[in-house]
């Protein structure tokens, strides 16, 4: 599989497709390139689910995926929750495919589905719609009249078209799935269900649609209860609950010779993990490096108790089988890791050095995991990257944080991800990421690049064109307005403005003016100490500062008072054998 499609993919799962222009082509072309392995980004636990939607698609639609059957398909998408699925399989009904392929792969997930009973009775709108959409609305409506008024041959309808797919899961399935049916079509029942009970006894009385989910006793109250309160429809419905965590056979394996201790079966076992593991995984050409953090942290504590470390050691061995060429650099634990033996975590996190000794093997990339909490010398990972990418070392560091849950806060852990050290940048350099530094001589320059999948860096106008003097309420005030309507404006430092018959001023400090803003500085220099009178309403030219001023302007930048740069000026233009009293017609405190 080419790698690039690969590290593509990783850097914008996390961002709607909606949003970036080749998304879709990228998706096709990772379908192309491994179908197998493509098939497992259907359960991508952190990508948008924009791009689950078109992967099902693309399984479904794409020759290249014609060989997946539907029953992998089927075994991927009930590791997700029932209501992520229904939202994925919708893509299908948003996109009309209705194929063969497409048809058998959605009736078979609702009518087989452990919960689908349940589903119905708190999204039926969706549900009838999916229906509808995979059966078409002439056979949909046989459904409900076969259902309605049962005969043979109605019964024999309803086997063929829908509930053979509850019957291959589970005979015992078939009239729970009976039920949910005839509560989608309307049909009058008797549920055994509690769920759809609730359901059709909250139409009549909403207080009977207790706990059900907030959104299903909204639309109850939305069609039969219109009089109720929205105060008592949230304080009737379900709390809503976090999907259960789960492990993966091989963490959840480490796990347990973790904290039991390794037997030889558990040693036998763990090979047929791996290897089921990666059974469907591409081999990726490449040089990796991979520091390990097994250092007495990443043992944690309560109930994530040994996560990080359990984690940790099993995507080490995925990556080890599945990249051509890797190198370990292992941070703390009671031995190093190898195929027979499994190190316990302890000692001290110094991520730092085995950057640094993974760095001097010049591979293509470097995979930190670890938990992020250093304890020797804490903030030299991200320091140690910083100085790689200043000495021109162009080495991608990617860190990856065994997380217990989606939402745990990341903010207290090292982070060696290039992207995450340029958070610092705000304002005016928000956006921005630092290239490499170039030097040459006494110069030194840093490039600055836009951060990818950012809002668009307002546009810059000239000062020139855009710099308004709006008044001189007094001497040292200067009020400026930057006169664009879509553009931001950096007025330089020590720039001044000159009028026949007033006092002319200059600005000690750099002035940044949104589009519109009228901004008033009160610490300007004053620079002509021998004309009263105070500067007019204009859009003019400026001038600069000399250079044997600046220096000094610079200094009194904090310093109080507008005739401050008045000594210095004098002393400036003695040296061109100009007279006292600073810039004035025919005597010029400004380069010629």
């Amino acid at each position: 599989m080419n790698r690039n499609l690969l590290v593509q993919y990783l850097n914008t799962r996390r961002v709607s497709m909606s949003k970036q222009e080749d998304a879709v082509q990228l998706h096709s072309a990772l379908c192309e390139a491994a179908p197998d392995f493509y098939l497992h980004l259907l359960a991508d636990p952190v990508a948008e689910i924009s791009h689950k939607r078109t992967v099902l698609a693309n399984l479904v639609c794409m020759p290249a995926a014609r060989h997946i059957d539907r029953q992998r398909i089927l075994e991927l998408l009930h590791t997700l929750p029932a209501a992520e699925v229904l939202s994925i399989i919708e893509e299908l009904y948003l996109d009309r495919v209705n194929r063969r392929r497409a048809r058998a792969l959605g009736l078979a997930f609702l009518l087989g589905h452990a919960h689908f009973p349940e589903l119905a009775a708190t999204r039926r709108q969706r549900l009838v719609r999916l229906l509808k959409h995979f059966l078409g609305e002439r056979t949909w409506s046989s459904v409900g009249r076969f259902l309605a008024n049962p005969t043979p041959e109605g019964e024999k309808f309803l086997s063929r078209v829908l509930l053979h797919y509850a019957e291959r899961v589970d005979v015992q399935r078939v009239a729970a799935a009976r039920e949910a049916l005839c509560f989608l079509a309307s049909v009058p029942f008797t549920p055994s269900n509690s769920y759809l009970a609730r359901s059709l006894a909250a139409r009549q009385n909403l207080e009977q649609g207790e706990t059900l989910p907030r959104e299903t006793l909204f639309g109850l109250r939305g069609t039969f209860h219109k009089d109720i309160p929205a105060s008592k429809v949230r304080y009737l419905s379900a709390v809503a609950s976090e999907s259960a965590r789960k492990d993966g056979p091989l963490s959840t394996l480490y796990k347990q010779m973790l904290f039991d201790g390794p037997t030889e079966k558990q040693s036998q076992e763990l090979s047929d993990r791996l290897a089921q593991a990666v059974e469907s995984l591409p081999v990726i050409e490449g040089h990796l490096a991979i520091v390990l953090d097994l250092s007495g942290s990443s043992a944690s504590s309560g109930e994530r108790a040994q996560h990080p470390s359990a984690l940790g050691l099993a995507l080490t061995r995925i990556i080890q089988q599945r990249v051509r060429e890797t190198s370990l650099h292992q941070v703390g634990g009671s031995t190093l890791l190898a195929e027979n033996a499994i190190p316990f975590p302890q000692g001290t996190t110094d991520v730092a050095k085995a950057i640094l000794d993974a760095a001097r093997q010049n591979p293509q990339a470097i995979l930190v995991i670890t938990d992020g909490y250093e304890n020797v010398r804490q903030g030299d990972a991200a320091e140690v990257v910083r100085g790689m990418q200043q000495l021109g070392l162009h080495i991608p560091v990617y860190q990856i944080v065994p997380v217990f849950a989606a939402a745990e806060d990341l903010s207290q852990q090292m982070s060696t991800q290039p992207s995450s050290i340029t958070n610092a940048f705000t304002g005016l350099l928000s956006g921005l990421v630092p290239g490499s530094l170039q030097s040459w001589g006494l110069l030194e320059i840093v490039s600055l690049f836009l951060v990818p999948e950012t809002s668009p860096r307002p546009q810059f106008v000239s000062a020139l064109e855009h710099l308004k003097i709006v008044q001189v309420p007094t001497y040292g005030t200067l009020v400026l307005r930057n006169t664009s309507a879509n553009g931001l404006l950096i007025a330089p430092m020590h720039i001044g403005f000159f009028q026949a018959g007033a006092q002319n001023h200059a600005t000690s400090r750099v002035l940044i003016l949104d589009a519109g803003e009228t901004l008033k500085a009160t610490d300007c220099f004053c620079i002509q100490q021998s004309q009263g009178g105070l500067l007019k309403e204009a859009q003019q030219r400026f001038l600069i500062l000399p250079l044997g001023l600046r220096g000094a302007a610079l200094s009194k930048r904090h310093t109080d008072g507008f005739s401050r740069l008045w000594g210095e000026i004098d002393t400036y233009t003695r040296g061109y054998g100009i007279s006292r009293g600073g810039h004035r017609p025919g005597g010029s405190a400004r380069s010629q």
